[in-house]
């Protein structure tokens, strides 16, 4: 409504609502990952794909579902890992979609874990050459994100800066530059750059794995919207991503 006096109009009235950004789901799609997944399923035994491609997991053995997600602008639930058998795995496709080649590319997810002790995050690890999440145990990087790639010829081992093993949800990005180096993010901010070039081709016929890597621990925690991108995610789209959520 308005209040007139005399000459002048006061307008009086209830103040405008902040406009709504775009979902998490909205900014993680706008970045074309070659693989999606939410993990917020309620029942059943399929991890689906939110891309076109459609390269949908299996939950196996010890996984609940349902529990509550990472993000805070959305009613999505997440999946909690046993740290025994629980795990996703997704089967490598014949298209190719899921291997990384010889190309740049990032991997995001969101995570809650108490537990180190070299426990996978995500992976696609074969005898021959893979890449690889974990939050580790090693000596003073306790807690922290450690991600290993091997082609075949080189092999290589960089940390993150901060720990995420404190039992809240942490938004976590990171970026292979095969020419440059591996870059970490979590919540938002830089958490460590090394340099180490990986040029040969990461390809491999495993599966791609969530919470779980040939060889090491599965983990222990709740993990939500994994993604894949053949790309590297700029840090205003990784920031953007994580304050959607």
């Amino acid at each position: 409504m308005a209040l007139a006096l005399g000459a002048t109009t006061l307008a009086v009235g209830v103040a405008q609502a902040p406009a709504i950004g775009p979902s998490f789901r909205d900014e993680v799609m706008a970045d074309n990952p070659a693989g999606y997944w939410r993990l917020g399923e309620a029942s059943g035994i399929t991890a689906y794909d939110e891309t076109a491609s459609g390269n949908s997991g299996t939950y196996l053995q010890a996984v609940t579902l349902g529990v509550p997600g990472a993000l805070a602008t959305e009613l999505n639930s997440a999946a909690r890992f046993d740290g025994g058998s629980g795990r996703v795995s997704v089967t490598d496709p014949a298209s190719g979609a899921l291997d990384v080649g010889t190309g740049d590319f990032t991997v995001e997810a969101w995570v809650k874990t108490t537990l180190n002790g070299e426990r996978a995050l995500v992976s696609k690890r074969d005898a021959t050459r893979y890449w690889q999440v974990t939050v580790t145990d090693d000596g003073s990087r306790t807690g922290q994100l450690r991600a290993n790639v091997f082609d075949g010829v080189v092999s290589r081992e960089v940390y993150s800066l901060h720990r995420v093993d404190n039992g809240v949800w942490h938004h976590i990005a990171i970026l292979f530059d095969r020419d440059a180096g591996i870059r970490f993010y979590v919540d938002g901010v830089s958490s460590g750059f090394t340099v180490a070039p990986v040029p040969g081709d990461l390809g491999n016929a495993a599966p791609f794995m969530v919470a779980k890597s040939s060889g090491y621990g599965n983990l222990n925690g709740d993990v939500d919207e994994v993604a894949l991108y053949k790309s590297l995610l700029p840090v205003e789209r990784v920031q953007a991503h994580y304050y959607a959520g």
